[in-house]
């Protein structure tokens, strides 16, 4: 089931920045809400489409991308996503012009799942291991072209073993035969370089935060349909209204501490030519 409007897609077809994600919490049981959500200011993000799916496969992703292709000539310039690969594949399949990036802070949850997996938590706890696992994480603002590169001056600058806290073969791909395989994901998908040069947000943490407040307002878990159509309309009434503002010029208010961590990665990301990489990536890594 799609819940939207006809001036939601009007507005969707207009900006060129998706964030999309879903939550089960305020579903009904066995069921998942998707939303798909524009970039309008900043990180300031608006609901347009909403998706109650029964799954999370590729078959009900190219479902609701035809549906809205068939209402609208969309072409958005990206899509911010989690790490799913059925998503992803769709999208890349509706939307081939379009740059699908994946959201900064699950490419951390993701490094902290692997090193879960490793049994490292308590290794992790440790201050001098818990930068290092930063400084991993700061290859995405890396240029993508010089990604691999500084992986290697990285991992030449640590423990032998330390290469296994980031899985190879999900992130960069492993070298068989002296060439690096395809990863799961391309560095493009999770590389955040140009996103910081572009002023654009890293995370899909707006739409997140507007999932955590909406089960809120829903206050019980897997509501009836009837119960979550009827919350869905009023959102609708707040993103009409918050449109109506931002057409009138009403500024929405910004995140001080997000704004302070912002600024000092965009300049250490346009003077990452001049430094020294491995210089580059503990400087990123105190900003994380």
């Amino acid at each position: 089931m799609y819940l939207t409007t006809p001036s939601n897609l009007d507005v969707l077809a207009r900006y060129a920045h998706w964030f999309c994600d879903g939550t089960f919490d305020s579903a009904p049981l066995a069921t998942q809400l998707y939303t798909i959500h524009v970039l309008v200011e900043d990180t300031h993000t608006l609901p347009l489409v909403y998706c109650v799916t029964r799954n999370k496969n590729r078959a009900t992703y190219d479902a609701i991308f035809t549906y809205l292709k068939g209402q609208r000539d969309l072409n958005p310039e990206t899509i911010t996503i989690d790490f799913e690969r059925a998503a992803l594949n769709s999208i890349s399949e509706h939307f081939p012009t379009t740059a699908v990036h994946g959201c900064f802070f699950h490419f951390g949850q993701c490094l902290w799942r692997n090193l879960q997996s490793l049994g490292l938590q308590d290794w992790y706890l440790e201050p001098e291991n818990s930068l290092l696992i930063k400084t991993i994480q700061a290859l995405a603002f890396v240029p993508p072209d010089d990604v691999i590169e500084a992986f290697q001056q990285l991992m030449d600058s640590l423990d032998a073993d330390t290469d296994e806290t980031l899985s190879e073969s999900t992130w960069l791909g492993i070298v068989q035969r002296g060439r690096r395989r395809r990863p799961k994901f391309d560095v493009a998908m999770w590389n955040v370089y140009n996103r910081v040069e572009d002023n654009l947000p890293r995370t899909n943490n707006s739409v997140e935060g507007w999932h955590r407040a909406f089960d809120q307002r829903m206050s019980v878990t897997h509501p009836t349909l009837g119960r979550l159509v009827s919350k869905l309309r009023k959102e609708q009434a707040s993103t009409e209204l918050m449109i109506e503002q931002h057409a009138m010029g009403v500024r929405m208010r910004k995140n001080k501490q997000y704004e302070v961590v912002n600024t000092r990665l965009q300049a250490l990301v346009a003077r990452y030519a001049q430094d020294d990489v491995l210089v580059f990536l503990k400087a990123v890594a105190h900003n994380l």
